[in-house]
C-alpha cells in the first residue's frame, strides 16, 4: 500500500479549503483557533506551542494576530497570575464550522467514484487507521520509529 495517497488527498483538499477560504489564516493559525474551541476553558501558551510542536515566540506572534483579528481572547490566569490564557471568540466556532462545511465538500465530490457498499468499507477502514493514529499521538508517538514506519 502506498500510505503517501492518502497525504496526496489531504494535501488537495488543503489546497480547495485554502481556495475557498477569506480568512486569511494560515495552517497553524487554524489550528490553534480550531484547538482553542475544543478547550473552551482556556489555553495557556505553553500549551498552545506544545500541541502545535511549534516554538512559545510564534504562539506570542499567532495569538497577537488572532487578538486583533477578534478569534481569540486572552487573558490573564487568575489562579497564576504569570500565566496567559487565550478563549475562542465567536468568530472562531464560526470559521471552525466553515472549514469542516468546506472539508464535506471536499470529501463528498471525490468519494463519488465509489460505491456505497464501498463507502462504508472504506469508513470503517478509515476509522481503524485513526484510532491507531490517536493512540500513538497519545503516546507522544512513541514507537513509530521503533516499528520501521
Amino acid at each position: 500500500m502506498d500510505g503517501r495517497n492518502i497525504t496526496k488527498i489531504v494535501r488537495n483538499m488543503m489546497l480547495f479549503k485554502n481556495k475557498q477560504n477569506n480568512n486569511n489564516l494560515n495552517n497553524n493559525e487554524f489550528e490553534l483557533v480550531r484547538y482553542s474551541t475544543k478547550h473552551s476553558e482556556g489555553l495557556s501558551l505553553k500549551d498552545i506551542a506544545s500541541y502545535l510542536n511549534v516554538d512559545k515566540a510564534l504562539v506570542t506572534r499567532m495569538v497577537k494576530k488572532l487578538t486583533l483579528e477578534e478569534y481569540i481572547e486572552v487573558y490573564v490566569d487568575p489562579s497564576d497570575l504569570r500565566r496567559k490564557v487565550i478563549k475562542p471568540l465567536d468568530l472562531a466556532y464560526s470559521i471552525k464550522e466553515e472549514e469542516k462545511n468546506e472539508e464535506i465538500l471536499f470529501y463528498n465530490a471525490i468519494f463519488k467514484v465509489l460505491s456505497a457498499e464501498e463507502l462504508k468499507q472504506l469508513d470503517e477502514l478509515i476509522y481503524r487507521v485513526y484510532m491507531e493514529s490517536k493512540r500513538y499521538r497519545k503516546n507522544k508517538f512513541e514507537g513509530i520509529i521503533d516499528e520501521g514506519l
